[in-house]
């Protein structure tokens, strides 16, 4: 899914949102889908790889529950 592929999506949802990326060069999604009332947590940035082979997520869901 492109990034404009995905703005297409989230605009579609009138509440605040929180969108948690994960995967290599996610950091370059952030400009294409920033909008009012999102938050976007990416494991990377738009230049380097996620860390440790998606941990990202696995560590950081347990940790908001």
């Amino acid at each position: 899914m492109s990034s404009q592929q995905l703005q297409q999506q989230l605009n579609k949802i009138y509440a605040e949102q929180i969108i948690i990326i994960d995967t290599c060069y996610s950091g370059s999604f952030i400009d294409d889908i920033s909008g009012t009332k999102r938050t976007i947590l990416t494991s990377s940035d738009a230049e380097s790889v996620a860390w440790n082979n998606s941990k990202f997520s696995e560590t950081l869901i347990p940790a908001l529950c």
